[in-house]
This record gives C-alpha cells, structure tokens and sequence, in this order.
C-alpha cells in the first residue's frame, strides 16, 4: 500500500512498526537474539513497553517479522527486475544492481537473515526452516524462469541443469554479499561497483574470449 494513500494514524502505525523493528534489528545483531530484551528494545526505540506490545507479542514475533520483511523484499526486487528487462543479460543487471544496494543500505537486518538460514547462526532463533524453505520457489521463480528460458534460447550452457546452476548462482550472490558488505572493505564498499562485477563474473566469468 502507498503511504500517500494512507491515512495519518496508518502512516504512525506504519512508522512505529518499523522504528521498532530497526532497533530491534541494532540489538539482535550487536547483543544476540538470547541477550536482547524487550525492555532494551523499548529503550532502543524509545517507545514505552506497552507500545511494543501493541504491535508484537513477544521478541520472537519482533524477530520474525524482520525476516518476514526481507523475504517479501527479495520476491518484490526479483519481481521488479523481471518486469523492467526484455532481455536475460537486462534481468540479471537489473536484479544484481536493485538486491546489492539494498542488502548495502540494510547491511544488519540481511546479515540476521543469513546467519539464521546458512547455520552459522549458533543464536538461532528459527529452529524449524522447512516452512521458510519452501517458499523458496515463490522468491525465486521469476529468476528460475529467466534461466530456463535463456538456457532454451541457447545463450546459456545446457552442460548444466536449471536448478544446480540457479541454486549455485544464488548462492554465490549472497555469499558475496555477505562478506563484501560484512568484511574489512565494507567501508569501501561501492553497491554500483560490486554489482556491476557481479553481472560481469555471472555473465562473462574471467577466461578472455
């Protein structure tokens, strides 16, 4: 829903949710999900405790929602991509472009998110992934499809099943994400820069034609 579209008190709604999810993202990330109290994330917010309850039951709930929040992000930015290209090679800068700025501009709520699904994670708080695991088809099926097609036109390898080079390309992605906005050139990051490498490995690799 467009914000303009909304009334005020909606818009205030809309706002606290997410003053107190960003502050709870600060603390899940610096203190850990176990450490982190609702009482800190009150403080962190500066909102009253009873606030926080109108909008969530509990931390899990808080927890959740991040992650919620980036999967509906992932499926709008691989959609979006899909919408605005013609071409395969239009798609993929499309898509790489759009998920690394954003992954940059929101380092700590996508580095939660892949520390509790990669299992590096030992704060976990998601204990059963397989509910979130199957929707993986539904945030990457634009993506699958694009491939698909690419592959049937001939302007990928066909060495190759569509999942095994679907799954391994997105995982290189994210992988590369991680470390480049996590480790000790994150400061140097440039999101236009690494996305346009990215596009380049993906499409091209590093062999001279």
């Amino acid at each position: 829903m467009e914000q303009e579209n909304i009334g005020r008190k909606e818009r205030e709604k809309l706002f606290k949710r997410a003053e107190i999810l960003s502050a709870a993202e600060e603390l899940f990330f610096h203190k850990g999900f176990t450490a982190t109290t609702l009482d800190d994330i009150a403080v962190k917010a500066e909102f009253g405790k009873g606030t926080i309850y109108n909008y969530f039951a509990n931390k899990e709930e808080i927890y959740l929602s991040i992650v919620e929040d980036f999967i509906h992000k992932f499926i709008e930015i691989v959609n979006e991509a899909d919408k605005e290209s013609e071409s395969f090679k239009e798609f993929i800068a499309a898509y790489i472009s759009r998920l690394y700025c954003f992954c940059h501009d929101n380092r700590v709520g996508y580095t939660l998110y892949v520390r509790e699904f990669s299992d590096i994670n030992i704060d976990t708080v998601i204990h059963d992934k397989c509910a979130y695991f199957d929707r993986y088809p539904q945030m990457f099926q634009p993506f699958k499809n694009r491939f698909d097609k690419a592959q049937k036109e001939g302007i990928i390898t066909d060495r190759f099943d569509i999942e095994s080079i679907v799954v391994f390309v997105q995982h290189s992605i994210f992988s590369n994400l991680y470390i480049s906005i996590n480790g000790r050139r994150r400061g140097d990051f440039d999101c236009r820069h690494e996305a346009e490498l990215a596009v380049e490995f993906i499409l091209n690799g590093i062999l001279k034609k």
